[in-house]
């Protein structure tokens, strides 16, 4: 085993090794983040529930070999900041979710899920009404902080979690999450494996919100129009779509 000169790489053989800070939302979500190279730097892409500790390869990134053609790769450790104001309880539960949506992430029902542009926030305060009450017609929505290429059922997920929720007891709304299934198949029937998996991005938009949140309360960005939420209220959530799973 070998130190690079500049300190950021072990060298093992043709591989090289580096650690990697991510943030916990990065590593419990997923997320593409940038890593030095021998080169300059790389994109590397951290699968959803990626564990601290957990190595993540980029082939053909290392040294070059000598006595024939390629070279090693790099071995990127990934450390996880977590925040510090867990309690036992809230940690065991963060962990045991993120088993379940990693196996549900590499299951054959996910990979059939249709996929395309998400707006991955469209909560009822991102959204803009106009008209009396009862003849309110939609205008606009914005806040497209974290829009992206999805899962179309996981931005019907996060809606469900917020429209269809009582928001001051995190409970699910049976006849709102009735009302808004109806009217979006009315547009876009879900398909089989949407059917099936929606109980689990249910759970998946509910753990999303929930580690974002804690991550904004407790380890805060700089970020001037930022203001934390109780993030209390999606492990409400979360826990309420564990124990009394909601079926299309």
């Amino acid at each position: 085993m070998k130190v690079s000169p500049n300190g950021l790489f072990e060298r093992r053989g043709d591989d090289l090794i580096c650690e990697v800070p991510v943030t916990f939302a990065e590593a419990a979500l997923g997320a593409e983040v940038t890593v030095p190279t021998k080169d300059g730097t790389a994109t590397l892409k951290v699968p959803p529930g990626t564990q601290s500790g957990q190595v993540l390869r980029l082939a053909g990134m290392g040294v070059p070999r000598l006595r024939e053609k390629g070279a090693g790769d790099q071995l990127v450790r990934v450390k996880v900041a977590v925040p510090k104001k867990l309690s036992r309880q809230q940690r065991e539960l963060i962990e045991s979710e993120l088993h379940f949506q990693r196996d549900m992430a590499h299951s054959p029902a996910f990979a059939a899920l249709p996929r395309g542009p998400i707006h991955a926030d469209l909560f009822r305060d991102n959204v803009m009404f106009d008209g009396l009450p009862g003849h309110e017609k939609l205008t606009g929505f914005f806040d497209f902080y974290f829009a992206g290429v999805d899962t179309w059922l996981f931005d019907l997920a996060v809606c469900l979690n917020d429209w269809c929720i009582d928001l001051a007891q995190g409970a699910h709304d049976a006849t709102r999450a009735a009302s808004m299934l109806n009217a979006y198949q009315a547009e876009r029937p879900l398909t089989a494996a949407e059917r099936e998996l929606l109980p689990a991005m249910l759970r998946a938009g509910a753990l999303r919100f929930w580690i974002s949140r804690l991550w904004d309360f407790y380890l805060p960005r700089e970020a001037s129009m930022l203001t934390p939420h109780d993030p209390t209220h999606f492990e409400r959530v979360l826990r309420g779509r564990i124990a009394r799973p909601v079926h299309a």
